[in-house]
C-alpha cells in the first residue's frame, strides 16, 4: 500500500461504470486492464465474495476505471463491454478476463472478442461497429490518460477513501480497509473525502 498524499482523491466521473448503491457509505475504485493477468486473478478469485459481502449489503458502490495497459487488445475489450450496454458491462469484463490466458497467447485476440460478443448477442458485424467507434475510443483513452493523471501506474490499483492498495487484495485485505471506514460516521466520511 502506498501513501494517500501521491494522489489526489479520485472524484466521481459520469462515465463511470459502477455496481452497488450510489448512496454507500463507501467508494471502492478498481483502475484495471481488461487483459491483465493480475486483474482477471482478482476477479475471479476476490470479487464474487468482496461484492457479496460488500457491494449487495449496500455498504459499499464499486466503480471500475479503464486503463489501456496491453494496446490494441484493452481497447477492443473495454469497447465491446462498453458496446454491450451500462447492464452487460460488468458481465463482458469478466468474460473477458476469463479468456486472459488465451489472448496472451494468440497472435491474434479478433477470434476470442468475437466469440465473446456472439455470447452477448452481438453479431461479428455488430463487434466490428463498435471497436471502430471512432468517439468510444477517444472517450476510452481520455478515461485511461485520466487514470494516470491519478499516478495509478499498474493494474490492478485500488482506491479507498485515500488509502491505495496496489495489486492483487485478499479479501482480508480489503477487509482491513473497509471495516474502520464502514464504522465510522458517515459525516466523518464525507469531510474526509471517501466519496468519490
Amino acid at each position: 500500500m502506498l501513501g494517500a498524499a501521491a494522489f489526489s482523491p479520485a472524484r466521481a466521473d459520469p462515465d463511470d461504470m459502477a455496481i452497488g448503491a450510489p448512496d454507500a457509505k463507501v467508494t471502492v475504485v478498481e483502475y484495471a486492464s481488461i487483459t491483465c493477468p493480475y486483474c482477471a486473478e482478482w476477479n475471479r478469485t476476490v470479487f464474487p465474495a468482496f461484492k457479496k459481502k460488500y457491494v449487495d449489503t449496500g455498504q459499499v458502490r464499486f466503480v471500475l476505471r479503464e486503463m489501456l495497459v496491453h494496446g490494441d487488445a484493452d481497447v477492443a475489450g473495454f469497447l465491446l463491454a462498453r458496446c454491450a450496454g451500462p447492464g452487460r458491462y460488468f458481465p463482458v469484463f469478466s468474460t473477458v478476463l476469463e479468456h486472459v490466458p488465451e489472448l496472451q497467447a494468440s497472435d491474434d485476440p479478433r477470434p476470442v472478442f468475437v466469440h465473446v460478443a456472439a455470447d452477448f448477442g452481438l453479431s461479428e458485424k455488430q463487434f466490428d461497429a463498435c471497436i471502430a467507434d471512432k468517439a468510444g475510443f477517444e472517450g476510452l483513452r481520455q478515461r485511461s490518460r485520466a487514470a494516470i493523471a491519478q499516478h495509478v501506474l499498474g493494474t490492478p490499483t485500488f482506491m479507498v477513501d485515500g488509502h491505495v492498495l496496489q495489486g492483487e487484495q485478499s479479501l482480508e485485505d480489503m477487509d482491513a480497509v473497509l471495516q474502520p471506514l464502514l464504522a465510522r460516521p458517515a459525516a466523518a466520511l464525507t469531510a474526509a473525502g471517501g466519496q468519490p
